[in-house]
């Protein structure tokens, strides 16, 4: 088959950000990748890339910004920016994080440990236990993911994850989000 198969259905409206597999580009966006200026990334970056980030650190009021080609990547990043190494991430037991990147633990240095959940939000009992076990490793930040992928794009309410940051913070912990 081909990419013009003729009997693949027919996107709906707008643009599928489920995934940037289930995507797929339209004329337009093909030819603003047709036209697009080429750089390259590893001599004088390319300058998309570079326009994505400088709109985005105005748009968010930061010195700069930073393109990252996947969210695995984006997650890594700040988890590294967050943690020293011997250190511990919790996050809910079937958070993306947990189950599919914690590889990159590993090369940082750090342990991932699961917190048993429902619906994606961690056990807050459970959570406080973990923090406060002593003789384990020095938590340095917990995690929630939202929306949840493997608990159907489940968010948790907002008061759940209020508990969590104040149960992180008040271990010492950062949260990521």
């Amino acid at each position: 088959m081909t990419g013009t198969d003729a009997t693949a259905p027919s996107d709906p409206p707008g643009v599928d950000l489920r995934s940037d597999t289930v995507t797929r580009p339209t004329p337009a966006m093909y030819e603003r990748m047709r036209s697009a200026p080429l750089g390259d990334d590893g001599l004088d970056g390319d300058p998309t890339a570079r326009a994505l980030e400088a709109l985005v650190a105005r748009t968010l009021d930061k010195e700069a910004g930073l393109y990252v080609p996947t969210a695995t990547m984006g997650n890594l990043l700040a988890v590294l920016a967050q943690t020293e190494r011997q250190g511990q991430v919790l996050l809910e037991a079937t958070a993306h994080m947990f189950l599919t990147e914690r590889g990159g633990a590993t090369l940082a240095g750090l342990a991932y440990l699961g917190i048993a959940g429902t619906a994606g939000a961690m056990d807050l009992d459970e959570l406080e236990r973990t923090l406060r076990r002593p003789g384990g490793l020095r938590t340095e930040l917990v995690g929630m993911e939202t929306s949840h992928a493997n608990a159907g794009g489940a968010v948790p309410p907002l008061a759940h994850m209020r508990a969590v940051m104040e149960a992180a913070r008040g271990a010492g912990a950062r949260v990521h989000l």
